[in-house]
């Protein structure tokens, strides 16, 4: 007798109301997944701009101390004095210019390379035209991500106009890459050409590529280079060097992420992107506060019923909430790998470049948490009968 409350409560519910409710979850958690991915991957994108993707668990970045890669500005010379003390410890040097222009009224990210290098470290093949030529300096390659967006191919010409150049550069695509990332959605150029759209020249880059030797450290380049590591995790996945000068001096700062020198030089607490994703999670949580109401509204004349038989009004909603929380788990555990699947297709982009989704542990806890809470009171502002 001390279930049948349950048992009777759950009978009036039936499957149309718990598959209502699982469908409303279920898109509700794919909306918040996406939306809180992409704010999050915000964080990340700047690594995936500085470090090629074939690299990325052996290199280590130099960087200006500014607020992105693009607006960053080093001096080559000062690379060589830093690093030769390291020399023995890694195996190549690689130095980018990257800067942003406007290519078909799109706002798009131009990279000066070394050709050697991107041939060395970055795996790609030219599907259209010829392969890049450090020496044509009338002559832009385009990744295929971005030929295609642009919808731009060999033999065309495009007119870059640049945010550090009065002129704008007429250049003429010589080749479309299969590259890899960061590559593949932008304009590519010999490194001297680079340098003038991005309006500076001789021993000047955006950022420096540090590839190390097999079997070195990340932690033993840092020690090397006397640079704290306090700060940094045990084990090293990558780090990022920003140098800021102090009049004739360089002072040089250790970061995990490159994005931390945005945060650092704005003045913004490390945290403050995950508490604004957070929020955006609550707030987007409150439509889960009508799939409380959503049992009252589809069974209505049943639980009046049961209630006038003498089921409390509270076990009643107990039972509601008991078995809404668990389909709210189910369907956001499928929701996860889903959202994944769909980004594909629902996908969002920075400067053309495709955003990844990136969680981070907090952000997943909080999505069925908050949903589950809004459904409570969506529940408890429910009634089961009019009297």
């Amino acid at each position: 007798m001390g279930a049948e409350w349950l048992i009777a409560t759950s009978k009036c519910l039936g499957l149309r109301t718990i598959a209502v409710i699982a469908a409303s979850v279920l898109l509700l958690a794919i909306a918040l997944t996406l939306i809180s991915g992409y704010v999050m991957s915000l964080y990340s994108f700047y690594d995936e701009l500085t470090l090629p993707e074939n690299v990325r668990d052996r290199a280590v970045v130099f960087m200006g101390f500014s607020l992105a890669p693009f607006t960053s500005l080093i001096r080559i010379s000062t690379i060589d004095s830093l690093i030769s003390n390291v020399s023995s410890l890694i195996s190549d040097v690689g130095y980018e210019v990257i800067t942003i222009a406007l290519v078909e009224n799109e706002s798009v990210i131009v990279r000066g390379v070394d050709k050697d290098f991107l041939r060395k470290y970055v795996n790609y093949s030219v599907i259209d035209g010829t392969d890049i030529n450090d020496r044509c300096y009338a002559c832009a390659w385009v990744g295929e991500g971005l030929a295609r967006d642009l919808n731009v191919g060999v033999g065309d010409v495009i007119t870059l106009h640049s945010l550090f150049s009065r002129t704008p550069f007429i250049l003429r695509v010589k080749g479309i890459l299969r590259i890899q990332e960061p590559y593949d959605y932008e304009v590519i150029v010999p490194y001297r050409l680079g340098q003038l759209i991005r309006g500076t020249s001789g021993d000047t880059a955006s950022i420096a590529i540090l590839i190390l030797k097999n079997g070195v450290s990340l932690s033993e380049v840092l020690s090397k280079l006397s640079l704290p590591s306090t700060k940094m995790p045990y084990l090293l996945e990558k780090v990022f060097i920003a140098l800021k000068r102090l009049g004739k001096k360089v002072e040089a700062s250790t970061y995990r992420y490159a994005s931390e020198v945005l945060i650092e030089r704005l003045g913004i607490p490390r945290n403050t992107l995950i508490a604004i994703t957070l929020a955006i999670v609550f707030i987007a949580s409150i439509g889960s506060y009508i799939v409380g109401l959503v049992p009252f509204i589809l069974n209505k004349e049943e639980l009046e019923l049961i209630h006038e038989q003498g089921v409390a009004r509270r076990k009643i909603k107990l039972t509601i909430a008991l078995i809404g929380i668990a389909t709210i788990t189910v369907a956001y555990l499928i929701a996860k790998p889903l959202t994944y699947a769909l980004s594909n297709t629902l996908y969002a982009s920075v400067l053309h470049h495709r955003l990844s989704l990136v969680t981070d542990i907090s952000v997943d806890i909080a999505i069925p948490t908050f949903i589950s809470l809004f459904y409570v009171l969506g529940l408890i502002m429910g009634d089961v009968s009019e009297d």
